[in-house]
């Protein structure tokens, strides 16, 4: 697939053009729109060039194939992801709540999927998630206990890996996962129930 870019400067990618299936990805701000966070036109990019609106469109109608919106912290860690054109598709990437975010060590703890709304001046909260995740992790970064919720797959296999408890239909799937002094994996556990 060919592709050409335009640049702001040397290295940031503004413009990313396909050809062949006539869409572009633009960091650019659209007729109508205002400009961005750091005053230029460049509306896909913050003040301190994170990506925070990506725009996707159709290059012979303008029309928008995909737009997602992010937040960041102060650590620029990605906060949330907004989708413009299916917002049941928004992503947190952190548990509900303003004050909440990635644990201490900027590590990624909880995820979850569905519309998001605000409880102040930033999307925080997803009241009916249809795809949740959290983990909890060791000081070595292992993961001691992994739950979700949502449409997985059934086979137990899957979960050997990774600790999991999830659900899919009325079966649940509980992996366990024990870790030596130098953050081996020495244990898998794992068990099915049916309620």
């Amino acid at each position: 697939m060919l592709m050409s870019d335009s640049y702001l400067g040397l290295g940031t990618v503004v413009i990313e053009s396909y050809p062949q299936p006539r869409v572009e990805l633009t960091y650019v701000k659209q007729s109508g729109e205002s400009n961005g966070d750091a005053g230029d036109q460049y509306t896909g990019l913050d003040r301190f060039g994170r990506v925070v609106d990506q725009c996707w469109i159709v290059t012979s109608t303008g029309a928008t194939t995909n737009r997602f919106q992010y937040g960041c912290d102060q650590d620029s860690n990605v906060l949330y992801r907004n989708n413009l054109v299916n917002t049941s598709f928004g992503e947190l990437y952190h548990a509900n709540g303003s004050g909440n975010g990635y644990d201490n060590l900027n590590r990624l703890t909880n995820f979850a999927r569905g519309v998001l709304s605000a409880s102040g001046s930033t999307l925080d909260t997803i009241t009916s998630p249809s795809h949740s995740q959290s983990w909890s992790l060791d000081a070595l970064g292992n993961c001691d206990r992994q739950k979700g919720s949502g449409v997985f797959s059934d086979n137990a296999v899957s979960y050997a890996t990774t600790p999991y408890i999830g659900t899919q239909n009325t079966n649940y799937y509980t992996t366990l996962t024990d870790y030596g002094s130098r953050g081996r994996q020495t244990r898998v556990q794992v068990s099915r129930a049916k309620f």
